[in-house]
């Protein structure tokens, strides 16, 4: 799950979380988005050897930034070593995606400090790059059991200053259907400004029905969620997507 694709001059490349004894990050190529190949060795990305990834890692966002001579690509992952806490972590490949090199720096996004809104843990990395070469970061967080989203950014992508005013965005008590948590999200840059697809919870333990929301914003702070939200609800009984959307 939780898969970032990139076209490139094949068709597409994905980079996907997969579960076997914990989670990993693989990766697969396809020519028209329908039909996936994976390699036979099929792992891009490994746990450790630091800690605090050390478990699992998983839900990746790739990056293509242009350079001298090339382009390289970078990658913002989620990683686990059984505590209480996710991190955020960096890796960047000089060979299109063949090998990945985790930054010196990682954590680049860790907890929040105690008393904050992300204090207990932040994963779930959304990453574009600005005009400017400026990275901008939409993340999830939480400090008890409540998942909220925070934004932050980056010169390069190692080095992340937080939103003072985060949470950017935080569950709505008038919205049943997202009234307990806000997570798993996408941003991108489509038109003025951002556009955002986000996951939304009723239930306070998280493990009830999930049903995905859209909001736009000019500036990547201030949010407008749509007016027909939620724009996709879980099937009937009985099909695939029954339980969440």
């Amino acid at each position: 799950g939780r898969a970032s694709i990139l076209p490139d001059a094949n068709g597409y490349r994905m980079w996907y979380s997969g579960y076997r004894n914990g989670w990993r990050i693989q990766t697969a190529s396809s020519t028209d988005g329908i039909a996936w190949e994976r390699p036979a060795q099929n792992t891009a990305l490994l746990p450790g050897p630091e800690r605090w990834d050390s478990v699992e890692i998983f839900s990746p966002r790739v990056v293509k930034v242009a350079a001298d001579g090339g382009a390289i690509l970078h990658m913002w992952y989620t990683g686990w070593d059984q505590g209480p806490a996710y991190r955020i972590g960096h890796a960047i490949s000089l060979d299109d995606g063949a090998t990945w090199t985790k930054s010196g720096a990682n954590p680049v996004l860790d907890v929040g400090p105690v008393g904050a809104w992300d204090s207990r843990s932040v994963q779930g990395a959304a990453v574009l790059q600005e005009a400017n070469g400026e990275f901008r970061m939409w993340y999830m967080g939480q400090a008890g059991a409540q998942w909220q989203i925070g934004m932050a950014t980056s010169p390069d992508g190692d080095a992340w200053t937080r939103y003072a005013g985060n949470p950017v965005m935080s569950p709505d008590p008038a919205s049943p259907w997202e009234s307990s948590h806000l997570f798993w999200l996408h941003v991108i840059q489509g038109g003025p400004g951002y556009q955002m697809w986000y996951s939304g919870a009723a239930d306070a333990s998280g493990l009830g029905q999930i049903r995905i929301g859209y909001a736009e914003s000019t500036d990547g702070v201030n949010w407008n969620r749509d007016a027909q939200n939620p724009v996709s609800i879980p099937k009937p009984a009985g099909w695939w997507g029954n339980s969440d959307s």
